[in-house]
Protein backbone atom coordinates (compact mmCIF):
# COMPACT_ATOMS: atom_id res chain seq x y z
CA UNK A 1 0.00 0.00 0.00
CA UNK A 2 2.57 2.42 1.19
CA UNK A 3 4.20 1.84 -2.38
CA UNK A 4 1.25 2.11 -4.33
CA UNK A 5 0.86 5.61 -2.41
CA UNK A 6 4.43 6.66 -3.07
CA UNK A 7 3.75 6.18 -6.73
CA UNK A 8 0.41 7.91 -6.77
CA UNK A 9 2.14 10.69 -5.27
CA UNK A 10 5.13 10.84 -7.71
CA UNK A 11 2.79 10.37 -10.41
CA UNK A 12 0.72 13.53 -8.96
CA UNK A 13 3.91 16.07 -9.07
CA UNK A 14 4.96 15.11 -12.27
CA UNK A 15 1.31 15.49 -13.97
CA UNK A 16 1.27 18.54 -12.10
CA UNK A 17 4.60 20.18 -13.70
CA UNK A 18 3.31 18.81 -17.31
CA UNK A 19 0.01 19.67 -16.67
CA UNK A 20 0.71 23.47 -15.37
CA UNK A 21 4.10 24.31 -17.51
CA UNK A 22 4.13 27.58 -18.59
CA UNK A 23 1.53 29.18 -16.36
CA UNK A 24 3.80 30.82 -14.38
CA UNK A 25 4.15 34.12 -16.43
CA UNK A 26 3.32 37.57 -15.77
CA UNK A 27 -0.96 38.40 -15.59
CA UNK A 28 -1.63 40.56 -18.67
CA UNK A 29 -3.74 43.94 -17.14
CA UNK A 30 -4.96 44.67 -20.95
CA UNK A 31 -6.86 41.47 -21.38
CA UNK A 32 -10.40 41.58 -22.41
CA UNK A 33 -11.51 38.04 -21.93
CA UNK A 34 -14.10 38.16 -19.39
CA UNK A 35 -12.25 36.75 -16.24
CA UNK A 36 -12.92 33.49 -14.82
CA UNK A 37 -13.05 32.51 -10.85
CA UNK A 38 -12.79 28.75 -10.67
CA UNK A 39 -12.69 27.33 -7.07
CA UNK A 40 -12.39 23.22 -6.16
CA UNK A 41 -13.91 22.63 -2.52
CA UNK A 42 -12.32 19.18 -0.66
CA UNK A 43 -15.21 17.87 1.47
CA UNK A 44 -14.17 15.52 4.32
CA UNK A 45 -16.97 12.95 4.24
CA UNK A 46 -15.82 11.07 7.03
CA UNK A 47 -17.83 10.16 10.23
CA UNK A 48 -16.56 12.45 12.66
CA UNK A 49 -17.37 15.26 9.94
CA UNK A 50 -21.10 14.69 10.53
CA UNK A 51 -21.60 17.39 13.50
CA UNK A 52 -20.03 19.98 10.94
CA UNK A 53 -22.09 19.13 7.78
CA UNK A 54 -24.97 21.18 7.87
CA UNK A 55 -22.99 24.39 8.64
CA UNK A 56 -20.05 23.51 5.85
CA UNK A 57 -22.86 22.90 3.39
CA UNK A 58 -24.23 26.25 4.07
CA UNK A 59 -20.95 27.97 4.09
CA UNK A 60 -20.15 26.62 0.81
CA UNK A 61 -23.65 26.95 -0.76
CA UNK A 62 -23.90 30.94 0.60
CA UNK A 63 -19.84 31.20 -1.20
CA UNK A 64 -21.52 29.59 -4.40
CA UNK A 65 -24.04 31.93 -4.88
CA UNK A 66 -22.09 34.93 -3.48
CA UNK A 67 -19.62 34.68 -6.40
CA UNK A 68 -21.99 34.26 -9.25
CA UNK A 69 -23.23 37.70 -8.04
CA UNK A 70 -20.00 38.61 -9.15
CA UNK A 71 -19.26 40.91 -12.44
CA UNK A 72 -15.90 41.87 -14.45
CA UNK A 73 -15.92 45.27 -16.46
CA UNK A 74 -19.85 44.97 -16.21
CA UNK A 75 -19.91 41.34 -17.39
CA UNK A 76 -21.05 38.43 -14.86
CA UNK A 77 -18.02 36.70 -14.19
CA UNK A 78 -17.46 33.42 -15.47
CA UNK A 79 -17.74 30.83 -12.18
CA UNK A 80 -16.63 27.45 -12.07
CA UNK A 81 -16.93 25.00 -8.95
CA UNK A 82 -15.66 21.48 -8.55
CA UNK A 83 -16.87 19.65 -5.94
CA UNK A 84 -14.85 16.48 -4.04
CA UNK A 85 -15.54 14.49 -1.22
CA UNK A 86 -12.51 12.53 0.71
CA UNK A 87 -12.43 10.11 3.42
CA UNK A 88 -15.44 8.46 2.54
CA UNK A 89 -15.14 4.26 2.82
CA UNK A 90 -17.73 3.38 0.18
CA UNK A 91 -14.85 5.05 -1.98
CA UNK A 92 -11.53 2.24 -2.85
CA UNK A 93 -8.59 2.33 -1.02
CA UNK A 94 -7.06 2.25 -4.76
CA UNK A 95 -7.95 6.30 -4.97
CA UNK A 96 -7.17 6.70 -1.73
CA UNK A 97 -10.75 7.04 -0.54
CA UNK A 98 -11.08 10.59 -3.16
CA UNK A 99 -13.78 11.12 -4.99
CA UNK A 100 -14.83 13.70 -7.52
CA UNK A 101 -18.75 14.64 -7.42
CA UNK A 102 -18.30 17.76 -9.88
CA UNK A 103 -15.49 18.75 -12.57
CA UNK A 104 -15.36 22.50 -12.38
CA UNK A 105 -19.09 23.68 -13.53
CA UNK A 106 -20.86 26.92 -14.05
CA UNK A 107 -24.25 25.21 -13.21
CA UNK A 108 -24.87 26.13 -9.80
CA UNK A 109 -27.28 24.07 -9.42
CA UNK A 110 -25.63 20.92 -10.08
CA UNK A 111 -22.88 21.50 -7.60
CA UNK A 112 -24.99 22.48 -5.01
CA UNK A 113 -27.36 18.83 -5.72
CA UNK A 114 -24.41 17.45 -5.44
CA UNK A 115 -23.08 19.28 -2.16
CA UNK A 116 -26.07 18.29 -0.48
CA UNK A 117 -26.09 14.42 -1.26
CA UNK A 118 -22.84 14.32 0.78
CA UNK A 119 -23.12 12.13 3.39
CA UNK A 120 -20.61 10.87 6.26
CA UNK A 121 -19.39 7.55 6.54
CA UNK A 122 -15.43 6.43 6.46
CA UNK A 123 -12.27 7.52 8.75
CA UNK A 124 -9.42 7.32 6.40
CA UNK A 125 -9.14 11.01 5.80
CA UNK A 126 -5.64 11.60 3.18
CA UNK A 127 -5.79 15.49 2.59
CA UNK A 128 -2.73 15.80 0.40
CA UNK A 129 -4.43 12.76 -1.93
CA UNK A 130 -7.62 15.24 -2.13
CA UNK A 131 -5.68 18.45 -3.33
CA UNK A 132 -3.05 15.98 -5.52
CA UNK A 133 -6.35 14.99 -7.26
CA UNK A 134 -7.64 18.35 -7.67
CA UNK A 135 -5.04 19.12 -9.11
CA UNK A 136 -4.57 16.64 -11.69
CA UNK A 137 -8.21 16.19 -12.63
CA UNK A 138 -9.48 19.47 -13.30
CA UNK A 139 -9.40 21.72 -16.08
CA UNK A 140 -7.32 24.38 -14.64
CA UNK A 141 -7.24 27.62 -16.42
CA UNK A 142 -3.81 28.80 -17.65
CA UNK A 143 -4.46 32.48 -17.50
CA UNK A 144 -3.03 34.29 -14.53
CA UNK A 145 -5.72 36.94 -14.57
CA UNK A 146 -8.33 34.54 -13.59
CA UNK A 147 -9.15 33.81 -9.34
CA UNK A 148 -8.20 30.05 -8.88
CA UNK A 149 -8.34 28.66 -5.40
CA UNK A 150 -9.00 25.49 -3.66
CA UNK A 151 -10.68 25.26 -0.05
CA UNK A 152 -9.96 21.81 2.05
CA UNK A 153 -12.42 21.27 5.05
CA UNK A 154 -12.13 18.50 7.65
CA UNK A 155 -11.93 18.16 11.26
CA UNK A 156 -8.65 15.40 11.15
CA UNK A 157 -4.78 15.84 11.01
CA UNK A 158 -3.63 17.13 8.30
CA UNK A 159 -0.44 14.98 7.79
CA UNK A 160 -2.35 11.61 7.77
CA UNK A 161 -1.05 9.06 4.70
CA UNK A 162 2.40 8.54 3.36
CA UNK A 163 1.92 11.92 0.73
CA UNK A 164 3.79 14.70 2.18
CA UNK A 165 1.29 17.74 2.34
CA UNK A 166 3.69 20.04 2.15
CA UNK A 167 5.37 19.24 -0.88
CA UNK A 168 1.35 19.12 -2.32
CA UNK A 169 0.75 22.73 -1.66
CA UNK A 170 3.82 23.72 -2.75
CA UNK A 171 3.07 22.37 -6.28
CA UNK A 172 -0.40 23.89 -6.00
CA UNK A 173 0.86 27.18 -5.48
CA UNK A 174 3.56 27.42 -7.84
CA UNK A 175 0.90 27.01 -9.98
CA UNK A 176 -0.65 29.84 -8.65
CA UNK A 177 -3.84 27.80 -6.96
CA UNK A 178 -3.97 28.97 -3.74
CA UNK A 179 -4.99 26.19 -1.05
CA UNK A 180 -7.50 27.55 1.78
CA UNK A 181 -8.08 25.03 4.61
CA UNK A 182 -10.84 24.81 6.75
CA UNK A 183 -10.83 23.21 10.12
CA UNK A 184 -13.92 22.09 11.89
CA UNK A 185 -13.24 22.45 15.63
CA UNK A 186 -10.80 24.36 18.33
CA UNK A 187 -8.59 27.04 16.12
CA UNK A 188 -5.86 25.99 18.33
CA UNK A 189 -6.37 21.71 17.33
CA UNK A 190 -6.49 22.53 13.78
CA UNK A 191 -3.34 24.36 14.11
CA UNK A 192 -1.58 21.65 15.70
CA UNK A 193 -2.96 19.14 13.60
CA UNK A 194 -1.32 21.14 10.83
CA UNK A 195 -4.07 23.12 9.26
CA UNK A 196 -2.50 26.07 9.42
CA UNK A 197 0.78 24.72 8.13
CA UNK A 198 -0.88 23.34 4.76
CA UNK A 199 -2.31 27.10 3.88
CA UNK A 200 1.27 27.76 4.90
CA UNK A 201 3.10 26.01 2.02
CA UNK A 202 -0.18 26.34 -0.32
CA UNK A 203 -0.04 30.45 -0.28
CA UNK A 204 -3.61 30.30 1.13
CA UNK A 205 -5.57 31.28 4.06
CA UNK A 206 -6.07 29.33 7.59
CA UNK A 207 -9.88 29.39 8.75
CA UNK A 208 -11.37 27.57 11.69
CA UNK A 209 -15.31 27.03 12.00
CA UNK A 210 -16.53 26.08 14.95
CA UNK A 211 -20.04 24.96 15.94
CA UNK A 212 -20.21 25.07 19.19
CA UNK A 213 -20.52 28.42 18.78
CA UNK A 214 -22.89 28.80 15.37
CA UNK A 215 -24.60 26.15 14.56
CA UNK A 216 -27.00 25.15 12.47
CA UNK A 217 -30.08 22.61 12.08
CA UNK A 218 -33.55 21.98 10.06
CA UNK A 219 -35.75 20.89 10.49
CA UNK A 220 -37.75 18.62 7.54
CA UNK A 221 -40.97 16.11 7.30
CA UNK A 222 -38.49 13.02 7.81
CA UNK A 223 -37.08 13.82 10.71
CA UNK A 224 -39.62 11.76 13.09
CA UNK A 225 -39.33 8.56 10.89
CA UNK A 226 -34.75 9.12 10.60
CA UNK A 227 -34.92 9.35 14.58
CA UNK A 228 -36.81 6.92 14.74
CA UNK A 229 -34.77 4.31 13.09
CA UNK A 230 -31.94 5.89 14.62
CA UNK A 231 -32.79 4.78 18.15
CA UNK A 232 -33.83 1.68 17.03
CA UNK A 233 -30.70 1.47 15.46
CA UNK A 234 -29.04 2.24 18.10
CA UNK A 235 -30.98 -0.65 20.53
CA UNK A 236 -28.97 -3.20 19.23
CA UNK A 237 -25.71 -2.13 19.74
CA UNK A 238 -23.92 -3.27 23.83
CA UNK A 239 -20.57 -0.84 23.18
CA UNK A 240 -21.52 3.05 23.24
CA UNK A 241 -18.58 3.49 21.21
CA UNK A 242 -19.02 1.61 18.27
CA UNK A 243 -22.76 2.27 18.51
CA UNK A 244 -21.39 6.40 18.14
CA UNK A 245 -19.33 5.76 15.28
CA UNK A 246 -22.22 3.82 12.83
CA UNK A 247 -25.06 6.52 14.06
CA UNK A 248 -24.26 8.47 11.12
CA UNK A 249 -23.21 5.82 8.58
CA UNK A 250 -25.01 2.96 7.24
CA UNK A 251 -22.08 -0.17 7.55
CA UNK A 252 -20.55 -1.31 10.34
CA UNK A 253 -17.13 0.43 11.53
CA UNK A 254 -14.13 -2.46 11.34
CA UNK A 255 -12.38 -2.30 14.37
CA UNK A 256 -8.58 -3.23 14.74
CA UNK A 257 -7.02 -4.71 17.25
CA UNK A 258 -5.27 -2.81 19.97
CA UNK A 259 -1.06 -3.62 19.84
CA UNK A 260 -0.20 -5.66 22.88
CA UNK A 261 1.58 -3.43 25.73
CA UNK A 262 5.00 -3.45 25.22
CA UNK A 263 6.75 -4.94 28.55
CA UNK A 264 8.61 -3.07 31.02
CA UNK A 265 12.05 -3.62 32.21
CA UNK A 266 10.79 -4.69 35.54
CA UNK A 267 9.11 -7.66 33.59
CA UNK A 268 12.28 -8.44 31.65
CA UNK A 269 12.96 -11.79 34.04
CA UNK A 270 9.33 -12.73 33.61
CA UNK A 271 8.69 -15.87 31.74
CA UNK A 272 7.54 -14.18 28.42
CA UNK A 273 3.77 -15.13 27.31
CA UNK A 274 3.04 -15.75 23.75
CA UNK A 275 0.56 -13.31 21.88
CA UNK A 276 -0.59 -16.27 20.35
CA UNK A 277 -2.03 -17.73 23.54
CA UNK A 278 -3.51 -14.42 24.99
CA UNK A 279 -7.08 -14.20 24.37
CA UNK A 280 -8.08 -11.32 22.10
CA UNK A 281 -11.25 -9.42 23.81
CA UNK A 282 -14.44 -10.57 22.26
CA UNK A 283 -16.99 -7.68 21.31
CA UNK A 284 -20.43 -8.93 21.42
CA UNK A 285 -21.43 -6.08 18.42
CA UNK A 286 -18.61 -7.60 16.26
CA UNK A 287 -20.37 -11.06 16.61
CA UNK A 288 -23.75 -9.40 15.72
CA UNK A 289 -21.92 -7.45 12.71
CA UNK A 290 -20.43 -11.39 11.56
CA UNK A 291 -17.26 -9.53 11.77
CA UNK A 292 -15.22 -12.10 13.81
CA UNK A 293 -14.41 -14.72 11.76
CA UNK A 294 -14.98 -18.94 13.74
CA UNK A 295 -15.38 -17.11 17.22
CA UNK A 296 -19.25 -18.23 18.83
CA UNK A 297 -20.82 -16.40 21.13
CA UNK A 298 -20.83 -19.58 23.69
CA UNK A 299 -17.27 -18.50 23.65
CA UNK A 300 -17.91 -15.53 25.97
CA UNK A 301 -17.94 -16.17 30.00
CA UNK A 302 -21.48 -16.31 31.18
CA UNK A 303 -21.45 -13.45 33.80
CA UNK A 304 -19.77 -11.05 30.94
CA UNK A 305 -22.48 -11.38 28.92
CA UNK A 306 -25.76 -8.80 28.42
CA UNK A 307 -28.41 -9.76 31.29
CA UNK A 308 -31.23 -10.53 28.59
CA UNK A 309 -28.29 -13.57 27.21
CA UNK A 310 -27.82 -14.70 30.71
CA UNK A 311 -29.12 -17.90 31.67
CA UNK A 312 -30.41 -18.96 27.53
CA UNK A 313 -28.67 -22.16 26.06
CA UNK A 314 -26.18 -22.29 23.34
CA UNK A 315 -28.56 -22.18 20.88
CA UNK A 316 -30.68 -19.75 22.20
CA UNK A 317 -27.82 -17.34 22.19
CA UNK A 318 -27.16 -18.19 18.72
CA UNK A 319 -30.85 -17.44 17.69
CA UNK A 320 -30.84 -14.00 19.04
CA UNK A 321 -27.47 -12.74 17.93
CA UNK A 322 -29.01 -14.03 14.52
CA UNK A 323 -31.95 -11.95 15.46
CA UNK A 324 -30.22 -8.47 16.11
CA UNK A 325 -27.76 -9.03 13.34
CA UNK A 326 -30.88 -9.30 10.78
CA UNK A 327 -32.71 -6.24 12.89
CA UNK A 328 -29.60 -3.72 12.67
CA UNK A 329 -29.13 -4.80 8.82
CA UNK A 330 -32.71 -3.86 8.29
CA UNK A 331 -32.65 -0.70 10.15
CA UNK A 332 -29.06 0.48 8.70
CA UNK A 333 -30.49 -0.18 4.60
CA UNK A 334 -33.92 2.14 6.18
CA UNK A 335 -31.54 4.72 7.27
CA UNK A 336 -29.47 4.84 4.43
CA UNK A 337 -32.59 4.79 2.22
CA UNK A 338 -34.52 7.68 4.34
CA UNK A 339 -30.98 10.04 4.81
CA UNK A 340 -30.73 10.35 1.32
CA UNK A 341 -34.43 11.87 0.79
CA UNK A 342 -33.81 13.87 4.12
CA UNK A 343 -30.32 15.29 3.03
CA UNK A 344 -32.40 16.55 -0.40
CA UNK A 345 -34.84 18.31 1.93
CA UNK A 346 -32.16 19.68 3.89
CA UNK A 347 -30.42 21.28 1.00
CA UNK A 348 -33.43 23.11 -0.24
CA UNK A 349 -34.25 24.34 3.44
CA UNK A 350 -30.47 25.79 2.83
CA UNK A 351 -31.37 27.33 -0.39
CA UNK A 352 -34.51 29.28 0.69
CA UNK A 353 -32.68 30.47 3.79
CA UNK A 354 -29.63 32.06 1.57
CA UNK A 355 -32.69 33.21 -1.17
CA UNK A 356 -34.19 35.01 1.89
CA UNK A 357 -30.71 36.39 2.68
CA UNK A 358 -29.53 34.85 5.84
CA UNK A 359 -25.97 34.19 6.44
CA UNK A 360 -24.02 31.86 7.91
CA UNK A 361 -22.06 33.53 10.88
CA UNK A 362 -19.35 30.93 11.17
CA UNK A 363 -18.61 31.19 7.67
CA UNK A 364 -18.47 34.81 7.32
CA UNK A 365 -14.76 35.15 7.59
CA UNK A 366 -14.39 32.56 5.00
CA UNK A 367 -16.81 34.72 2.46
CA UNK A 368 -14.99 38.14 3.39
CA UNK A 369 -11.75 36.42 2.42
CA UNK A 370 -13.22 35.15 -1.22
CA UNK A 371 -14.90 38.16 -1.93
CA UNK A 372 -11.28 40.67 -1.47
CA UNK A 373 -9.49 38.25 -3.28
CA UNK A 374 -12.28 38.84 -5.95
CA UNK A 375 -11.81 42.43 -5.96
CA UNK A 376 -8.86 42.79 -6.44
CA UNK A 377 -8.48 41.26 -9.74
CA UNK A 378 -11.58 43.57 -10.69
CA UNK A 379 -14.13 41.51 -9.85
CA UNK A 380 -17.23 43.02 -7.65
Amino acid sequence: MRQKTALLFLAFCIQSLVSFSGTNQEPNPKSEVNKKIQVAFLIDASTSMAPYHNQVKFMVSNMIKKLNDLKYNDKKAVVQIALYEYGNSDVSSEVSFVRQLSYLSTDQNFVNQKLFEIFPKGDTELCSNAIGKALNELDWSIDTNDLRMMFIIGNEAFNQGNTNYKVMCEIAADHMISVNTIYCGNNKKGIDDFWQDAASNGKGNYFSLDTTKQSLKFTTKLDVPYYSYQDSLSKTYYDKKMMDDVMFVQEPTVRKPKPRPTPSKSDKNKTPVSNENIPTPINLDELIDEDREGISITSIPEEKLPKEFQGLTDAEKKALIQKKSVARKWYRQKLKEISIDRQRLVGAEMLKKLENGENSAAGAPVLTFVLQKAAVMGMK
